[in-house]
């Protein structure tokens, strides 16, 4: 059991608070030991408060995660203790403090002494500002980032937690920067109770060595905005800047529309170069993304969404392709009376199936192909009551795996959480978590883009780069390590849209031939 302290400004703590501590109480291995008292009382920006309480409202009542209520309320029988009780909160032998407290109001003395003993976990950018300045500065992605100050004297890295800035509000950004908190301690749990003390402490990385690495990122791994608390100017700039952002995403000259490319691969290659590849555009009123690719008795069968505009949800098709990789014919292959992409198309005991994406049922749906390649009937559920995204399938090591990004709660995204299941059947409807869910929190390295393959004996898993806007690129990660207690990755290829592209998100191969699409403009209708 691992025993935590609870180290607040006051017994009045904000809803984010609370809502962590009821996630921690649903884990059976952590005991809330204690509540530490720090009595201060933090005095955010009137004007910072005021204007984000007017968002709120403005976006029909969105949750305030910092409104105040009694810690007792939550924590009815937990002791408390204030600050000048070192001694006493040594004694009761507790594992680990959990600092919810801005490091700035604090007497940094107090945490120096109370990290002596205690191992110390601290959201460094922990404010009442808290994701206000990247939407201020346009920053496209905001971190959110755990770290531990050990005994020692050190502080290491736990996780950092990255997520598309949300650029028409402060407001919705905030609330995502504590969602994320939550999730990176809850994490950090579940990691410190598989792995043991000795062993997750020595595996961290130093907060120093963090800071130098920076790989696809838009900016350092560790950020802190110049002026934690934002002035009467901030905040009017970026009120303009808001307006701006609106009116010219509404006066936007162009639409965007998606197409396909095809080509063949290089002997040995990783990636094929697509820079002339010819486009493969759908009939007038609708697009194709997400190509996934069969080849059966000589010919390739390109499955794909079909978006239709007039009935604003996408179906499947299958594509039959010529040598060249062109179109030659077009079969709806699955509709619903709601929305379908990413087509992953599987084997199985002599039969073919499909995981369709289903997200807006909150399903992860199972079809079986009764006539190829047209036509597809209903099996079960894998999944239900989950908004699960781009559900991928691999078999290894005697265990299907399902990776799928997804979307936990509400002010979520389905752009940065990778979660991974896996079970002996592919056909099963009982689906183990991964212990260590969510395995990447990585708006630019998470979500899948397309099925996991092998070259020259590793497995690549293609995954989205959400850092710059929906799906803007495509990276390559080397699989490490897959098992039912541990994954890791590796980032080893970036594969950029085509200069004619704003974005590219879906990557296939099938024999010789990749396939992926791409976001062009068009003019507007």
């Amino acid at each position: 059991m691992i025993r935590l302290a609870l180290l607040v400004h006051s017994l009045h703590a904000p809803a984010w608070i609370h809502r962590l501590i009821k996630k921690i109480q649903a884990l059976d291995f952590v005991d809330v030991a204690l509540i530490v008292d720090s009595a201060t009382r933090p005095s955010p920006s009137p004007a910072l408060t005021t204007a984000l309480r007017l968002e709120r409202r403005l976006l029909g009542g969105l949750p305030n995660p910092l409104a105040l209520s009694p810690l007792t309320e939550t924590l009815p029988n937990t002791p408390v203790l204030h600050t000048d009780n070192i001694n006493k909160i040594q004694s009761l032998r507790v594992d680990i403090l959990i600092n919810c407290c801005h490091d700035n109001l604090l007497d940094s003395s107090f945490i120096l002494h109370l990290s002596s003993f205690l191992p110390t976990w601290t959201w460094p950018d922990l404010s009442p500002a808290a994701g206000f300045h990247e939407v201020l500065e346009s920053n496209p992605v905001t971190n959110c980032t755990l770290t531990a100050r050990l005994p020692n004297g050190e502080t290491k890295l736990i996780r950092q937690a990255s997520f598309a800035t949300d650029p028409l509000s402060a407001a919705r950004n905030q609330n995502h920067y504590f969602i994320k908190a939550e999730s990176t301690l809850l994490w950090g749990l579940k990691k410190l109770n598989l792995e043991g003390h000795e062993k997750f402490f020595a595996g961290l990385m130093s907060w120093s060595a963090a800071s130098a690495i920076a790989p696809f990122r838009v900016r350092p791994l560790i950020w802190r905005p110049e002026g934690r608390t934002p002035t009467s100017f901030n905040l009017l700039k970026l009120f303009f800047k808001l307006a701006q952002r609106r009116i010219a995403k509404a006066l936007r000259p162009h639409d965007e529309t998606w197409v396909l490319l095809a080509a063949k691969r290089a002997d040995g290659g990783l990636v094929a170069d697509f820079s002339a590849s010819p486009l493969i555009v759908a009939p007038r009123g609708t697009y194709w993304a997400d190509p996934m690719p069969v080849e059966r008795e000589g010919r390739v069968y390109l499955f794909a969404e079909e978006y239709v505009e007039q009935t604003k949800r996408g179906r499947i098709v299958c594509l039959t392709l010529d040598g060249a990789g062109q179109v030659e014919s077009r079969q709806v292959a699955l509709e619903r009376p709601y929305h379908l992409s990413y087509p992953f198309i599987f084997e199985h005991d002599g039969e073919t199936y499909m995981i369709p994406e289903t997200a807006e049922n909150r399903t992860v749906e199972l079809y079986h192909c009764a006539h190829w390649p047209e036509r597809w009937e209903f099996v079960h559920n894998l999944m239900s009551d989950i908004y699960a995204v781009d559900s991928t399938l691999l078999n290894h090591n005697g265990r299907w795996w399902l990776f799928a990004n997804v979307k936990g709660e509400a002010g979520a995204s389905s752009w940065d959480e990778l979660h991974l299941f896996f079970a002996d059947d592919p056909l099963s409807a009982a689906w183990t978590p991964h212990p260590l869910n969510p395995i990447v929190c990585d708006v630019s390295n998470a979500r899948p883009a397309g099925p996991i393959f092998v070259h020259d004996g590793t497995l690549y898993r293609p995954a989205q780069d959400c850092s710059v806007r929906y799906g803007y690129a495509v990276n390559l990660n080397r699989i490490d390590a897959l098992t039912e207690t541990s994954y890791a990755e590796t980032r080893v290829e970036k594969i950029l849209p085509r200069k004619d592209f704003l974005a590219t998100h879906t990557l296939s191969r099938v024999g010789g031939w990749t396939f992926v699409d791409g976001v062009v403009r068009i003019k507007k209708a």
